[in-house]
């Protein structure tokens, strides 16, 4: 018979004991036993993964959220874009459960994110840019172990979790090599294997590829895409390229208030414009190529430059999304 170790709290029944390391069906909360059984996810109790109404909140005088409202669904990747002093970082401190709103309401993964912030951390990864969890100067293996124990994983369980995750994020070279030692992007592989070590249900990336070069930030966001579908991903970020790259949705935060919540492609059929590159048979001015928003042009003036100067080119693409949201704040 195996020794369980129960994790779930006191408010969840603790299950019957288990014949030859196996589990009854059904426990209603995550559970570990010595003989390396290890059940993902308590029975879900809840129909959006995050789900944030009507959210306001103050320092003093100055309202820093103004009724934000938006929700995520299970299993998509999420993204929240924003200037400085936008609201982003607080709304994401009380999703984590690190503040408390004053007024709406909160819920993540079926758990008001403030009052249960124990329960909720230990079914969320979250990875903060500029600060680690890794020791600089041990081998990472040994962070990644220290971190799995505050989960309950150990011995059988850690290591085959941590050889899974280590293969995922390609990162079998790195175990044994110190933080110190390693590139940024390697660290940031490494930052987001320890935020998944424990199999989060949600996972919370605040500018993950903040100063990686492209081949990194190529590679992690590859690894974040990966986990659509089975996770839910939320990512903060100014870096609107990434955005683009991986987010199902996303929504824009301006001066406290969200000013747009929807996929990339409704943000840009909402600004209604096209950009349109034309190469001229005859120079306009010293220029053969010129670019125009032909959104500010009527179709006589665009044909008129046509019939004026010749054309030997023309292409109509999209605005790039860094115009688009700039749309939004103006």
């Amino acid at each position: 018979m195996s020794k369980l170790v129960w994790t779930g709290g006191d408010s969840n029944p603790r299950p019957p004991p288990c014949e030859g390391g196996v589990l009854p069906a059904r426990l209603p909360a995550r559970v570990c036993c010595e003989q390396n059984i290890y059940l993902k996810h308590p029975i879900k109790n809840y129909v959006y993964a995050v789900e944030v109404e009507n959210v306001r909140k103050f320092f003093k005088k100055f309202e820093a959220l103004k009724g934000i409202s938006l929700k995520i669904r299970e299993g998509e990747v999420f993204g929240i874009i924003g200037p400085n002093g936008s609201g982003k970082s607080t709304l994401l401190r009380i999703l984590v459960g690190v503040l408390e709103p004053d007024s709406g309401k909160v819920s993540v993964l079926g758990m008001n994110p403030y009052r249960e912030r124990i329960k909720l951390a230990k079914r969320t990864g979250v990875l903060f840019s500029g600060m680690s969890s890794l020791v600089p100067y041990a081998p990472f293996i040994d962070s990644l172990r220290f971190i799995a124990s505050l989960y309950g994983l150990r011995g059988e369980a850690f290591e085959e979790r941590a050889e899974k995750v280590a293969e995922e994020m390609q990162i079998n070279n790195l175990l044994k090599k110190k933080p110190v030692e390693m590139s940024l992007g390697q660290r940031m592989r490494c930052e987001l294997a320890s935020a998944l070590i424990h199999d989060p249900e949600l996972l919370v990336l605040d500018e993950p590829t903040n100063g990686l070069d492209i081949i990194a930030k190529d590679l992690l966001l590859k690894k974040v895409r990966e986990l659509a579908g089975d996770k839910t991903v939320l990512i903060v970020s100014h870096d609107l390229e990434e955005i683009e790259r991986v987010c199902d949705n996303i929504t824009i935060i301006n001066r406290g208030k969200n000013i747009f919540t929807g996929t990339i492609d409704s943000l840009r059929k909402r600004v209604n414009y096209r950009k349109c590159r034309i190469t001229l048979e005859r120079p306009f001015g010293k220029k053969r190529v010129i670019e125009i928003n032909v959104k500010n042009l009527s179709i006589h003036d665009v044909l008129a430059v046509f019939e004026r100067y010749g054309v030997r080119d023309v292409e109509i693409s999209a605005p790039p999304i860094e115009e688009v949201i700039a749309e939004f704040y103006r």
